[in-house]
């Protein structure tokens, strides 16, 4: 048989494969997204709003440079209708205006540290406690990342849960009251994730969003499309327990356990690694869990703008989940106490998410050489093409669908329009610079090895002294 049977053979079944998992996920994320619709038209927090018996949420927002964002991030917290919650954010030595920005409006004052700092930090400035509000605090530290941020502010958390929410994201009110009922009715639940959306050309008004101005440009565009396409893919992951993300700019956890796992740890993809840790800690130790994933649009987040930003996310991005494989290579080994997380979903992290760039950029290199000899399997390209193109059209296109038909928070007909002509078009292009950047990413992964393995080596320790601990218990 030619050389090229074999290349023909790999590609189809690996993109069938893939594609096939995409698919069953995606039903299931229809029928997550179906159910949820039906219990939202039941549920009624009006008693749970005006219960004097349901513990504070602390809100940890970790900011650097965010001027021209924070003023707004804070106040779209404070106008959420749940009574309960404390504000904690965290200056992680911003270079610009953030600091005044926040003592001129919220009028901070200087309060003595009155918590310990059980996990290592770098140095705190200085504790301010706003006059007009006293639920905010803030924290003024030394620049370390954002990592870090979240653990300055995890120290002075006293609450049961806490909520990282990125400093240009917005919270709609609405939505945030689902978050009520998985944290507090299930004692297992340690962490919960929900569905976010971008909100360029959106409008906030006093907790609630208006999306009609939505996508403003061909960036936004493109990235809504993915976002619709990611999470309702999480709602099928949520079904089988095997969520390896609760995306950074609005995620829940347990206080208590983020603490005794040692914090967040200086990954480039602190969000994949810590949900991961999770998994691989509380599978060890055979510890009931539940990390839930709701598809409420419950935050809406500022996008990047510019080519150079969105490149610099995505390389990011990809590099944080190579070092969270690295760093969690273990889960590979197919041993039955990881579950169908170590069986199906990280496996599926590796081959589906972390080499699927390199595999189509082999794939593409493939079709340019034997169509140059002129040995090109035309049934092949085609069925190439359908496999890895129009499947993530047609993916995108019920996405849209399903969000149209359920949550509706694109009410605008502009908008369904636009987000319909990204799902066609990110194909061309804007698909071919995304694998790029994740190749940047693998290089930047091999760049700072040295780095990864000590962080791995860091992380290992951690999740052996875990384990120590509930064994003596």
């Amino acid at each position: 048989m030619p050389w090229t049977f074999w290349f023909d053979v790999f590609f189809l079944w690996y993109f069938s494969i893939i594609n096939g998992f995409y698919t069953f996920v995606l039903i299931l994320g229809m029928l997550r997204t179906y159910i949820r619709r039906k219990e939202i038209t039941v549920e009624d927090y009006t008693h749970i709003l005006r219960s004097d018996s349901f513990p504070t949420i602390c809100f940890i927002v970790p900011m650097y440079n965010e001027k021209e964002n924070i003023f707004d991030t804070l106040k779209s917290i404070l106008n959420l209708t749940y009574r309960y919650k404390r504000i904690i954010a965290v200056n992680d030595g911003s270079e610009d205006a953030t600091m005044d920005v926040l003592i001129k409006n919220f009028e901070l004052l200087p309060i003595p540290l009155l918590h310990s700092e059980n996990i290592e930090t770098a140095k705190v400035r200085k504790i301010y406690q706003s006059k007009t509000h006293p639920e905010i605090i803030v924290i003024d530290k030394e620049h370390r990342g954002k990592f870090d941020a979240i653990n300055a502010g995890l120290n002075a958390c006293t609450d049961p849960f806490f909520l990282v929410a990125d400093a240009d994201s917005f919270i709609d009110d609405p939505s945030f009251q689902a978050l009520i009922r998985p944290i507090f009715f299930d004692e297992d639940t340690v962490g919960v994730g929900a569905t976010i959306r971008i909100r360029n050309g959106c409008f906030f008004r006093y907790n609630q969003i208006d999306s009609k101005g939505f996508p403003d440009q061909y960036l936004s565009g493109m990235q809504g499309a993915e976002y619709l396409r990611t999470f309702y893919m999480r709602q099928g992951l949520d079904w089988v327990g095997g969520n390896f993300l609760i995306a950074g700019a609005f995620s829940v956890f347990s206080t208590p356990l983020i603490r005794k796992l040692g914090g967040f740890c200086n990954t480039a993809g602190e969000d994949v690694e810590i949900v991961v840790r999770i998994h691989r800690a509380l599978k060890e130790s055979k510890l009931p869990y539940k990390i839930v994933y709701l598809p409420d649009p419950v935050s809406w987040t500022e996008a990047p703008s510019t080519w150079r930003s969105l490149a610099r996310q995505r390389i990011r991005w990809h590099f944080g989940l190579l070092e969270s494989i690295w760093i969690h290579k273990k889960i590979h080994s197919f041993r039955p106490i990881y579950g169908l997380f170590g069986w199906i979903i990280f496996p599926f992290m590796v081959w589906g998410e972390a080499l699927q760039p390199i595999i189509e950029i082999i794939g593409y290199i493939y079709i340019i050489i034997t169509w140059h000899l002129g040995i090109l399997n035309l049934p092949f390209f085609v069925l190439f093409l359908t496999l890895s193109f129009g499947f993530v059209f047609v993916y995108s296109t019920i996405c849209l669908l399903i969000e149209a038909l359920s949550f509706r928070c694109y009410s605008s007909f502009r908008t369904i329009i636009l987000l319909l002509a990204s799902c066609l078009l990110e194909n061309i292009g804007y698909r071919q610079l995304s694998v790029l950047w994740k190749l940047a990413g693998f290089l930047r992964f091999f760049k700072k090895f040295p780095k990864v393995r000590k962080e791995t080596k860091r992380i290992k320790q951690l999740i052996r002294d875990f384990s120590l601990e509930q064994k003596h218990r």
